[in-house]
């Protein structure tokens, strides 16, 4: 997909962007006092590459807080961003999910983000996704986008699993591509490593994904 420059239509929008990512800045700690129970802290290692990108990200949760940063690349254009987030993460019944807002500078110059990761394990079958929604904080950035995934999985062995993937990217004035493929998921003691293999959908290039994580 070719990125194409968004221009908005009012100055006076860039405040209202700024003001609003940093409320959501500020209340995500207020957020994160308010949850209870108790979680471990952890370091963790997100990592994926593909014919189309690759992005690395650290990440580091105290109690139910948590601090993001990372980099990221796309082989097409040649475009890198870097990432800064903060956030909190949660643990309900079979379900752990993370709740992100991020701040992204690129060569389009600064944009806000609001990520959202899921992953759930039930009987022999497990369920991840994640959403991440973009959004430009000044003029002739990228346009606002929404990056999507979700995977199923069924447990074949201790180790491996094998299921399906979709992940699809809408970018506000261009045509969203959609790929839907196979996935296979390797468990090991201190890393899951899973590929998918997404066939494009309409005029979506296939791609291959390989993406690593480490928990702490």
């Amino acid at each position: 997909m070719e990125r194409s420059r968004w221009q908005p239509r009012a100055p006076w929008r860039h405040s209202i962007q700024l003001t609003s990512a940093l409320a959501l800045f500020s209340g995500i700690p207020q957020l994160a006092r308010g949850q209870t129970g108790a979680l471990a802290p952890s370091a963790f290692l997100w990592g994926s590459a593909s014919n189309a990108s690759v992005s690395l990200i650290f990440g580091s949760a105290k109690g139910r807080a948590l601090v993001v940063f990372g980099l990221a690349g796309d082989w097409n254009t040649g475009e890198r961003t870097a990432t800064v987030g903060t956030g909190v993460r949660f643990n309900t019944g079979t379900a752990r999910t993370s709740l992100l807002v991020e701040g992204l500078f690129g060569s389009a110059g600064w944009a806000a983000g609001l990520a959202a990761m899921t992953r759930s394990d039930f009987g022999r079958a497990s369920a991840s996704g994640r959403l991440t929604l973009t959004h430009p904080l000044q003029s002739g950035g990228d346009a606002p986008a929404v990056h999507g995934s979700v995977t199923l999985h069924g447990r074949l062995s201790h180790v491996l699993r094998w299921g399906t993937s979709y992940a699809y990217d809408v970018e506000a004035r261009e045509v969203g591509e959609h790929r839907l493929g196979p996935s296979l998921e390797v468990r090991l003691p201190r890393a899951a490593i899973r590929v998918d293999f997404g066939h494009g959908l309409g005029r979506a290039a296939d791609e291959l994904c390989v993406r690593v994580m480490v928990p702490g």
